[in-house]
């Protein structure tokens, strides 16, 4: 049997190996998404992805939080240096970067907005709300217990702080507009890496429940959900 070391090392590599898989998964998919969109219009002069999208919002965990967490009591912030040295006038706000992160670069790359704020971020005008807000926290997942340990947001509470969003979106520009809006936004999501990191090779509970592809079922279910609400 192997000693409680070895054990240790193991779940470290293996660790080790999924965060890699996942964050080569995420840049892949940003790749395909960039190309798509860089794409021209058809030849029957069909619009292109651009001109279609009214807004960006993203859900997910610190890989694409811009800040979320700032006002949060949690371990999982980075709002202080060295994050942010090379954003412009090299302030530290909440990214887990020293620049931008993907949502920036997704709103850029579309012609939406340079800079994708949080949705909690303080005294947003209604322009950044009718053109995307970020609802992503550092630390959270698909799995429920993952973000308790560092007291992020999960997937369902950032699913709550979308519905808040829209009623307040409601009350800025009446129903209409905030339909038009949800309905031609584009919908970002990066998260699960927290979930194996963090979670599962970190914590006892998840491994006496699952098996590792039980438990990477569990999160494929959950992701589904997720997205279907």
């Amino acid at each position: 049997a192997d000693t409680p070391t070895e054990l240790l090392v193991r779940s470290q590599a293996m660790a080790s190996l999924y965060r890699g898989v996942l964050a080569g998964l995420a840049l892949l998919f940003m790749n395909l998404l960039l190309i798509l969109m860089a794409r021209p219009p058809s030849a029957d002069g069909a619009s292109t992805a651009k001109s279609k999208i009214s807004a960006v919002f993203v859900f997910g965990d610190s890989i694409v939080d811009p800040g979320n967490d700032n006002h949060r009591l949690t371990e999982a912030k980075a709002d202080f240096p060295p994050y942010g040295q090379d954003f412009p006038g090299g302030k530290a706000t909440g990214r887990f970067s020293n620049g931008k992160v993907p949502g920036d670069m997704l709103a850029s790359r579309l012609g939406i907005k340079e800079l994708l704020p949080p949705y909690l971020g303080d005294d947003l005008p209604i322009s950044e709300l009718l053109t995307g807000v970020v609802f992503a926290s550092g630390g959270g997942g698909y799995d429920p217990f993952t973000s308790i340990p560092v007291n992020a947001r999960s997937s369902t509470e950032q699913l709550g702080l979308f519905l808040k969003y829209k009623e307040r979106l409601k009350a800025s520009v009446g129903e209409d507009e905030m339909t038009r809006v949800i309905s031609e936004g584009i919908y970002f999501t990066v998260m699960g890496a927290n979930d194996l990191v963090n979670n599962y090779f970190t914590f006892p509970l998840r491994p006496h429940q699952y098996n590792l592809p039980s438990y990477v079922k569990f999160l494929v279910s959950s992701a589904v959900n997720f997205t279907m609400n």
